[in-house]
């Protein structure tokens, strides 16, 4: 009867507990792993875009250069004090 009256033995989850910590502390470490490669490829995707607009604003430069009003006259026309013609 001593045996119905006392307390039930709890079984030992120690060693249980100890290896979820582990995993989790693994897991942990992958997922920073990744966050830090995801904000390098999202660095490296601002870089190259603004690479490729400062390209553009550069690539227009010389284009605003030819339509100048500066240069006298339309483009179509050439430049002042030349014969030369643009585009024929």
């Amino acid at each position: 009867m001593g045996a119905i009256f006392s307390k039930p033995k709890m079984p030992d989850t120690s060693a249980l507990q100890q290896a979820q910590i582990k995993a989790m502390e693994k897991q942990s470490a992958l997922l920073d792993k990744q966050e830090e490669r995801i904000d390098q490829q999202e660095q490296e995707a601002l870089k190259q875009a603004s690479a490729r607009a400062r390209s553009r604003r550069m690539a227009r430069g010389g284009y605003r250069m030819l339509l100048s009003p500066l240069r006298g006259g339309e483009a179509a026309q050439g430049i002042s004090g030349t014969d030369t013609k643009l585009g024929g």
